[in-house]
């Protein structure tokens, strides 16, 4: 899955969004220190709305034509069991968009879910993020009336306060997958928390 168009794109520069058939991607810039400017784009290749991937090899075959650097895998759950039949076929599935990184890439993983957490990644480079455990995590967790605030803990030390106008666990475990991007990228943490304040929530939905 593709990071929601409301964790990363207001760490950019400036953004814009394109559709093509069912695949939704943003184009994102942002100015790196000393005036370089780059660009991202975040393909999202499964959504709960209007799913891309609805059996095996169909991620694969949108890596195949993209061919991603940077990859999250945010969730391996039963929502997509209509379309996949087991959840061994679900993880498969997600997992092709790991797969297809290259040597100097980066595979983002949720391991708040067991079949993330259970999945090897020898391809590439992998970093664990969840609630409560490995390379980056949430701590000091508060819910109030106006939202959420926690600290992402990265295990080399470095620790960044956030707040969010969001709340629920879920939400939090999206914050810290597009996080963790945003300072492997070398987004400042200034810049990445005041997007983080500016993030709202997606209409109709609590999660």
């Amino acid at each position: 899955k593709g990071v929601r168009k409301t964790n990363l794109m207001p760490m950019c520069f400036s953004s814009k969004i394109l559709f093509y058939s069912n695949v939704r991607i943003e184009i994102g810039y942002f100015d790196r220190p000393g005036g370089m400017r780059e660009c991202h784009a975040v393909l999202h290749v499964t959504d709960t709305e209007a799913p891309l991937a609805k059996q095996l090899g169909d991620i694969k075959e949108i890596c195949d034509l993209v061919h991603p650097h940077i990859g999250i895998v945010t969730a391996v759950g039963a929502m997509h069991l209509e379309s996949f039949k087991t959840m061994e076929n679900v993880q498969r599935t997600k997992f092709e968009l790991a797969d297809a990184l290259p040597a100097d890439g980066l595979a983002v993983v949720n391991n708040d879910f067991e079949l993330c957490a259970s999945r090897p990644v020898a391809n590439c480079a992998a970093m664990r993020y969840a609630v409560s455990s490995p390379d980056v995590v949430a701590e000091n967790i508060v819910y109030t009336p106006q939202g959420t605030a926690f600290t992402a803990a990265w295990r080399d030390g470095h620790r960044l306060d956030l707040e969010t106008r969001l709340v629920g666990e879920s939400n939090i475990s999206n914050l810290l997958a597009a996080v963790a991007v945003a300072r492997h990228l070398g987004m400042d943490d200034s810049r990445i928390q005041y997007a983080v304040t500016r993030i709202e929530q997606v209409e109709h939905r609590l999660s």
